[in-house]
């Protein structure tokens, strides 16, 4: 097993040094650098405040002179290996890493819930759903499902505003939970546990439909080929309590694939969660790259970018790893 963690750690370098390499050659190309945006927010700037600027950056040499692409890339990623991540653009006097642990926790405490109310429900729906295949209930949970995985993450995100926040205001003179943000701020309870959780609950809801739907059609696609192997029959032939049956036989094989599901959604979420916490205006990792990406922070983006690439090699290896655990039959030798 060490070995082949440590193989696939070997593994990982080239491809996280290949997405880096396209992700900074993105950014580069995409339209005029950082100091064009300073232009057009003070058009009375000074040429060496611009010039000053764009070698902070990276873009020019201490002549002015442009400097290639690749060089960029090579001082960037030397700065990297050294631990220095470059200087925000956005965030004055915070670099890059500190912007990410700055935003990271906020997104973690989003994902995290939307995580476990979406386990919490797909699993066990899914489940009885298999068990009680071509009933009411399945009919209803799987036309939900569908319904969920077809619905786009913002399209949703706007209908829980326009229901849950601008109905309510407008019909009521209150909302029911807040449109956005982190908290109420000015209130005397802003920032308090359950004002913090009370502005979750729609992002928290959305990133959980965003997961819970497609989950639970692969829990119950995996139990009902599980309730129809030979040796779930045979266990019930020799009398076998049904509840033992599935599960202590069925449930433990039938979770197997969704260990590959549920470790390689978790970057995923990272991806819903850019779209969910821009909708509503949530502090967190998503809404940073979005940010950093428009304002041309170069560092902070390419930071994010580094991040959510490692995220998704590092579930890959825990996938492979947790493999090894649920099914006895694989072994990395």
């Amino acid at each position: 097993m060490f070995t082949f963690i440590m193989r696939r750690f070997l593994q990982m370098i080239p491809i996280l040094i290949l997405i880096s390499i396209l992700a900074f050659l993105l950014l580069r190309l995409s339209g005029p650098d950082p100091a064009e945006y300073m232009i057009m927010a003070n058009p009375r700037i000074k040429p060496e405040d611009i010039l000053r600027e764009k070698q902070r950056l990276g873009l020019v040499d201490a002549n002015g002179k442009a400097v290639p692409l690749f060089i960029q890339y090579f001082y960037w990623a030397k700065g990297i290996l050294q631990g220095e991540w470059g200087w925000s653009r956005i965030w004055p006097n915070v670099t890059a890493f500190q912007a990410i642990m700055l935003f990271l926790p906020n997104s973690l405490i989003l994902m995290g819930l939307a995580l476990l109310i979406a386990i919490l429900v797909a699993v066990p729906i899914g489940i009885y759903s298999a068990l009680k295949q071509y009933s009411a209930f399945d009919y209803i949970f799987t036309t939900g499902t569908f319904l969920g995985m077809s619905l786009p993450t913002f399209w949703l995100a706007l209908m829980a505003i326009i229901v849950f926040h601008l109905l309510p205001a407008r019909l009521f003179g209150a909302p029911w939970f807040p449109a956005g943000d982190l908290a109420s701020f000015g209130k005397p309870y802003a920032g308090v546990w359950w004002d913090r959780l009370w502005h979750l609950v729609l992002p928290v809801a959305v990133l959980s439909i965003y997961s819970m739907a497609g989950w639970t059609r692969y829990m119950r696609s995996s139990m009902l080929e599980v309730i129809r192997a030979d040796y779930v029959r045979t266990a019930r032939a020799k009398g076998v309590p049904e509840r033992r049956v599935i599960y202590k036989h069925a449930l433990r094989n039938a979770l197997i694939p969704m260990v590959t599901i549920l470790t390689l959604s978790i970057p995923g979420l990272f991806g819903g969660a850019l779209i969910t916490e821009t909708v509503f205006a949530y502090p967190g990792v998503g809404r940073m790259l979005y940010q950093a990406v428009l304002g041309k922070d170069y560092a902070v983006a390419m930071a994010d970018i580094l991040f959510l690439a490692l995220l998704t090699v590092l579930f890959n290896l825990v996938a492979d790893v947790l493999y090894a655990i649920v099914d006895p039959r694989i072994r990395y030798n």
